[in-house]
């Protein structure tokens, strides 16, 4: 029986809803794009091209604008599927007994109506094979616009889903609907954590009471649910998601301080209109608009300058580099001034090669605060309140 491959996971809300069940949480372990058990792992890739590789990708998650609104259109669903997106990717079982399944991770985009040029159609057939709970009359094409990539038609399906809770046993969601196809890249499918109801932190809010969290580092992590997220304590800063009814995660960010000068950049710049300013751990490294990131990097630059010896950052496709000096020992923070609470990048510089030292922000229409940037951060969203909770905690101490 030729099995299907799950393309696309932003899981359908079902029009009957059951009494709200007891709060529980769960867990499912987070696997870096770089990690051996990646989809995307390439084994002899040197430290430049995975820093090559991590500016193309930021660069292409930065390309498509949001629209001017969130309408879900059912027989026309556009999702950004990137195939050099390095996002973090998930394991977990679907049906009876379980069929093993890797997602990419996706908290931070579900763009719809946006135009994309030049795609190439691929048309999928309505392959019905295990599919248990969806008869063929109600099954549906999507189209799913991959940027620039290809554009990919799927159909309705309905399982069960398996994934481990707190006690370290496992816990079965039935009548998960979803989207399949027979047709997909490498991955498996998209775990989709944005606001629409097709994600499914909103397929779950009731047991999860909305929440869900993850704390990023160079290793492998967990993204948490409910009740298995650990207390973020007195020390937790807060900030607002806005637009509680568009599906994208939008921050207000007000302004950007480096080496705690503020810039006195313009709100405007950051404004929904402008592109906003989204948290997505689909982008490795951080984006910053145009007018913003020109003020940026100058700031960097003059922090640095008599302290260490610019170097050119072509190769790496980054534009402020220097030859690292082991002698120095305080290096220019950068923080984004958000409503309410300001964030301090924990991890802001990369190292292509030995001896060389990079700021790793790049410019792009969409600025977004990226995985490496949310380094060594315990973030905790809330989809029923509208707000992100974060406090600084060392991500290679949470453990399963």
């Amino acid at each position: 029986m030729a099995s299907l491959k799950i393309l696309f996971l932003h899981l359908l809300l079902t029009l009957f809803q059951e009494a709200a069940p007891q709060s529980t949480g769960f867990s499912l372990k987070l696997i870096p794009w770089d990690s051996p058990r990646s989809p995307f792992y390439h084994p002899n890739l040197t430290q430049t091209q995975k820093i090559q590789m991590m500016v193309i990708s930021s660069s292409a998650r930065a390309l498509s604008r949001h629209p001017g609104n969130g309408t879900l259109y059912t027989n026309d669903i556009q999702i950004p599927v990137k195939n050099q997106a390095l996002r973090y990717s998930i394991k977990m079982r679907i049906g009876s007994p379980g069929t093993e399944v890797t997602l990419l991770l996706d908290t931070g985009t579900a763009r719809f109506g946006h135009n994309a040029s030049n795609q190439n159609t691929i048309s999928i057939p309505r392959n019905q094979e295990h599919i248990e709970h969806c008869p063929a009359s109600t099954l549906q094409s999507y189209g799913f616009k991959g940027g620039k990539i290809q554009h990919i038609y799927a159909v309705l399906s309905s399982d069960s889903f398996t994934l481990p809770v707190k006690n370290k046993g496992s816990r079965t969601f039935s009548n998960m609907i979803f989207g399949c196809s027979s047709r997909s890249p490498v991955f498996s499918g998209i775990l989709g954590l944005d606001k629409l109801p097709v994600s499914l932190i909103s397929q779950v809010r009731n047991e999860v009471q909305g929440r869900y969290s993850y704390c990023l580092h160079d290793g492998d992590g967990y993204l948490r649910f409910g009740n298995d997220i650990p207390q973020v304590g007195k020390d937790a800063k807060t900030t607002r998601i806005l637009y509680p009814y568009h599906p994208t995660l939008f921050l207000d960010l007000k302004d950007i301080s480096v080496d705690q000068k503020r810039l006195g950049l313009s709100p405007v710049l950051f404004s929904y209109e402008q592109g906003g300013f989204l948290i997505d751990t689909g982008a490795q490294l951080s984006v910053i608009k145009k007018q913003a990131y020109d003020k940026v990097i100058q700031a960097f630059a003059n922090y640095y300058t008599g302290r260490l010896k610019r170097v050119n950052g072509r190769a790496y496709h980054l534009d402020l580099c220097y030859r690292h000096n082991s002698s120095l020992k305080s290096y220019a923070s950068m923080t984004f001034h958000l409503e309410g609470a300001d964030y301090v990048t924990k991890s802001l510089y990369i190292v292509p090669q030995p001896g060389i030292l990079c700021l790793g922000l790049i410019p792009g229409d969409v600025p977004i605060l990226g995985a490496l940037q949310q380094w060594n951060t315990r973030f905790v969203f809330d989809i029923i309140t509208n707000t992100l909770k974060f406090v600084n905690e060392d991500c290679s101490k949470d453990r399963g």
